[in-house]
């Protein structure tokens, strides 16, 4: 099920969230998608991600197409349910994934956001809720926007299926491998969409406890 729209009370922050992409540290509730900075992407030359094609909607059958792709690939079974995927604002993820739910708890993230001490939400699950959370402004026309739907596939069938970790932040060394493969495909990298380099992912993907 595709949702447009979050409940929360609007906060704008002009310049200050960035666009799809990234990076996706966890915390023990969420799977955060983050980003830097992103780069020029090409479309793909086939499937859901040829020239001209339209926005891809996140549809039951696209979701049932990546869990075939994950199990094939990486052993993940598909899960019991399909998550929903909701298309909003970063603004709104960034709250999510900062808890903020109340004004004044807002406003202190955003106040963390503007001194620089973050980077651009884009992208989370929510296993609470069974809930993939993608930023305005995803399309999945590109191979790099495809793979963070994918990323957070990873994270629901993880969740689906119980899986265990030290800690949330191993949980991503399996996202990440799957988000990597998905962009091999077509010729790229999270080194060349996302910029992250090998010793980025590590760090993302140890426990630091």
């Amino acid at each position: 099920m595709l949702v447009r729209g979050l409940m929360l009370p609007a906060i704008v922050a002009s310049g200050l969230l960035g666009g799809p992409g990234g990076q996706y540290p966890t915390s023990e509730e969420s799977s955060v998608g983050v980003v830097e900075r992103v780069t020029q992407q090409r479309p793909a030359e086939t499937g859901i991600n040829a020239p001209g094609a339209g926005p891809v909607e996140p549809t039951d059958a696209l979701l049932a197409e990546i869990e075939q792709w994950l199990k094939v690939h990486f052993d993940l079974s598909p899960g019991n349910r399909r998550p929903t995927v909701a298309i909003v604002s970063a603004t709104d993820i960034l709250f999510l994934r900062y808890k903020a739910f109340t004004e004044e708890r807002r406003r202190e993230v955003l106040a963390s956001y503007a001194r620089g001490h973050g980077r651009s939400v884009t992208a989370m699950y929510d296993p609470r809720t069974a809930t993939i959370y993608l930023a305005e402004g995803w399309t999945g026309r590109t191979p790099a926007e495809m793979s963070i739907l994918v990323h957070e596939m990873v994270h629901h069938l993880q969740t689906e299926a119980r899986l265990s970790y030290a800690c949330p932040e191993e949980s991503e060394k399996l996202a990440y491998a799957a988000q990597e493969k998905w962009l091999g495909q077509s010729g790229r990298s999270l080194e060349s969409e996302f910029g992250l380099d090998g010793f980025t992912l590590l760090a993302a993907s140890i426990c630091v406890h």
